[in-house]
């Protein structure tokens, strides 16, 4: 080994020196860095935790004025269908009410008149004669027929009410 001269003893020990002061400088470095990460770590949690808080309120905002606007809807479609409920069973009374009128307008014409025993003339007109016959009988106006017609003669009856005349 060669002998150590006091020059290099002196580069040595400054080495060291310089070696432990950039060792206490770079553990002090990243004290630092780690005291300012840590401050931006949680300066960043703040930040996220206020604006989570912010969206939570604007969607809370917007989920109660939904729920709202459901509830309104849902008592309209209650109405609605209520008043389709009551317009059903109004169409159904007038089908009945319809059906009576055309009952009763059929009764008025629901008859045929057959007459027996009438000789056929020319040109003759069985309405005319009908209403003719109502008058001397006193039935005026008189009772509504649908159709009139002459019957063969068979041996029967010589009337045939196929209507009553009231």
């Amino acid at each position: 080994m060669p002998p150590v001269t006091k020059r290099a003893r002196e580069n040595t020990s400054t080495d060291l020196k310089e070696r432990r002061q950039s060792e206490a400088m770079s553990s002090q470095l990243m004290g630092m860095i780690n005291a300012r990460f840590d401050e931006q770590a949680s300066l960043l949690t703040t930040n996220m935790r206020e604006a989570e808080e912010r969206i939570l309120k604007v969607l809370l905002v917007r989920l109660d004025d939904m729920a709202g606007e459901v509830k309104l809807l849902g008592e309209r479609v209650r109405q609605l269908e209520s008043e389709v409920n009551e317009l059903k069973s109004v169409k159904h009374r007038v089908s009945i009410l319809e059906a009576k009128v055309s009952a009763q307008v059929n009764a008025n014409y629901a008859c045929d008149l057959r007459m027996h025993g009438l000789p056929h003339v020319e040109g003759e007109d069985l309405r005319t004669l009908y209403n003719t016959l109502c008058v001397a009988l006193n039935l005026t106006p008189p009772p509504r027929i649908r159709e009139i017609f002459r019957a063969r003669r068979n041996g029967q009856s010589v009337i045939d009410p196929v209507c009553r005349l009231v």
